[in-house]
């Protein structure tokens, strides 16, 4: 005769593996319906927002709908990470073919006190000019770095202009809808990069 602390196990058992059977059948259902990618997959319907390029004209990331957007933050005196990184993005456009013109390159700059458009122009430009400099007054960079949830902050100051920008050195890589979708960590493999952006194209 079955008691009722059985009945009560079974119906346990019973629940715990419908459970799993429905949790393995959403993965595999991603997996299947989801390319696997070689960035860290990380999507998030973006709010738009609007920076100054380095002609000091407004420029909002909904511009940008209708393209793949590789977009990256520094700054222009920064002594390392930024040209490495500015430098991969320059040789991944350049692997893109004749699909360059279906992704924009974005360089925000987090030191609006150092960058003036000039300089930010002067910047980008030197590494491709159809790369875009943005940046904007202490406002705007806090709402786009809650935008992407980023920190950025002066560090080793010795005087307001002898200092150094702690930032993030991921590439953000957004999709035609605006919405972000992949990040890769710095150094990244520029194929890795460039495999993506063409499954996407």
């Amino acid at each position: 005769m079955i008691t009722s602390n059985k009945v009560r196990i079974i119906s346990l058992i019973l629940i715990l593996f419908i459970a799993i059977i429905s949790v393995m059948a959403y993965l595999i259902y991603q997996a299947k319906t989801k390319e696997t990618f070689n960035g860290f997959y990380n999507e998030k319907v973006l709010d738009d927002f609007s920076l100054k390029d380095s002609s000091g004209n407004d420029v909002s990331l909904s511009e940008y709908k209708g393209k793949l957007v590789l977009l990256n933050f520094g700054y222009t005196s920064c002594p390392d990470i930024c040209p490495t990184t500015l430098g991969n993005l320059r040789s991944i456009y350049t692997k893109l073919d004749n699909n360059q013109d279906e992704v924009q390159v974005v360089f925000i700059s987090v030191d609006p006190d150092r960058d003036n458009p000039e300089k930010l122009e002067e910047y980008v430009k030197f590494f491709n000019n159809d790369f875009i400099g943005l940046t904007g007054n202490e406002e705007q960079l806090k709402e786009v770095s809650d935008i992407f949830n980023i920190f950025y902050f002066k560090e080793g100051i010795d005087t307001d202009k002898d200092y150094l920008m702690s930032h993030p050195t991921s590439i953000y890589l957004i999709d035609r809808e605006g919405k972000l979708i992949l990040k890769y960590p710095h150094n990244t493999k520029q194929d890795f990069v460039v495999d993506d952006l063409k499954r996407l194209l």
